[in-house]
């Protein structure tokens, strides 16, 4: 499998750019390096305290329905004139 990497702009304040700077020092290692470890370090973070919860919506019987929405002529009767516009 090739690997392709997209290449982007980052904008980052000076401060965080010299601590990036300065942790990819310390390990030895890029910038790029650095930045894609932190990156994925933070969506791993997100992903665990974003996770999406199950709602359970309250339901009802609203019994048996008063007119068939299929049926025009019924439809046209329940809304009277209100369904025309003026």
């Amino acid at each position: 499998m090739i690997n392709h990497m997209k290449r982007t702009t980052l904008l980052f304040d000076e401060e965080m750019f010299a601590k990036l700077k300065k942790l990819a020092a310390e390990k030895r290692r890029t910038l790029t390096e650095v930045v894609h470890e932190v990156v994925w370090a933070g969506l791993q973070a997100f992903q665990k305290t974003h996770k999406r919860r199950r709602v359970n919506l309250p339901s009802f019987n609203a019994g048996i329905p008063k007119i068939n929405i299929a049926d025009r002529n019924q439809l046209e009767e329940a809304m009277g004139d209100r369904w025309r516009s003026s």
